[in-house]
């Protein structure tokens, strides 16, 4: 929600002033509050001393240090090391046990919800970097599908206890692809293709009857790759992406057909077309109507 300081901050900035003394003298805000509202609103503040900031860096003072005194985030500071041509201080070889130890504390911090940039300024590892010992540790990126460690947990236990793939995704979130990574990394080996000929003789019933993957699977435990695998071996023709329907919605039509609606009223209630009800109700075992 804007407040009326945020706007206060945005008039000052809009009507050309850059100098921070200003900001702070003009609203009692902190250089540090007047900073994060300008970038909150994509405004992007001038940097003040920064022939100071450079200097700092230049006299190897740690980078960590750099930037609480100068309240910077490290992508502001090497944007403006960058601007300035300072060149970037090489990263100093440590015993691989100092490093291993800096790695476990980024993995945690991560973990328990802290922003990237907070996890390189205390740890001194990169955003590159955590994200590749993530990978190797076999847990999910936040950035890019956002599954936390709780939840890939449960889902290994869940496939350990015979869970179907789409159960797991659909209690977890997680995917198949990350979860088979995890189990990889962890040494678990994957399940052979076990479903019942039960539970696949009624998926593909459900399938012919118009029913979505979605709530076969959760009905029977059958995934929808199982199950377009089992089609294939059986020679059933795959449906087109809008001739799957909710088991309600077919019910619905179903029996609205059964009680001789029109199949105009059918597709006002349903949304079901006609030739997708007829194939439905083929399926099912029902008579047309002349």
């Amino acid at each position: 929600m804007t407040t009326d300081q945020d706007i206060e901050v945005l008039e000052m900035y809009d009507a050309g002033i850059r100098d921070m003394q200003e900001f702070t003298t003009n609203t009692d805000l902190s250089e540090t509050a007047v900073r994060k509202i300008l970038r909150a609103y994509g405004r992007t503040p001038d940097i003040n001393n920064a022939d100071a900031i450079c200097k700092d860096y230049q006299s190897d003072m740690p980078v960590k240090d750099v930037l609480g005194k100068w309240h910077l985030n490290p992508a502001t500071l090497y944007t403006l090391l960058d601007k300035k041509g300072v060149p970037i201080r090489a990263v100093a070889v440590e015993a691989q046990g100092v490093t291993e130890t800096r790695k476990q504390t980024a993995v945690a911090m991560y973990n328990a919800g802290a922003k990237v940039s907070s996890i390189y300024v205390e740890t001194g590892i990169s955003p590159s970097g955590l994200y590749a010992e993530l990978e190797k540790l076999g847990m999910p990126n936040r950035s890019t599908n956002n599954v936390r460690l709780t939840q890939l947990n449960k889902a290994v236990k869940m496939y350990i206890q015979m869970e179907t793939l789409s159960v797991v995704y659909v209690a977890t979130g997680v995917t198949s692809t990350v979860l088979y990574k995890a189990l990889a990394i962890r040494g678990i080996a994957k399940r052979g293709y076990n479903v019942d000929v039960e539970r696949l003789d009624k998926a593909v019933e459900m399938y012919c009857a118009g029913i979505i993957t979605n709530e076969i699977a959760l009905k029977t435990g059958v995934s929808p790759t199982t199950l377009y695998h089992e089609l294939r071996i059986r020679g059933v023709a795959l449906r087109g992406r809008n001739t799957s329907y909710p088991v309600e919605q077919v019910d619905m039509a179903v029996d609205m057909y059964r009680k001789g609606h029109t199949l105009g009223l059918i597709y006002d209630k349903t949304r079901i077309p006609s030739k997708a009800l007829y194939q439905i109700l083929v399926a099912r075992g029902f008579e047309l109507r002349p």
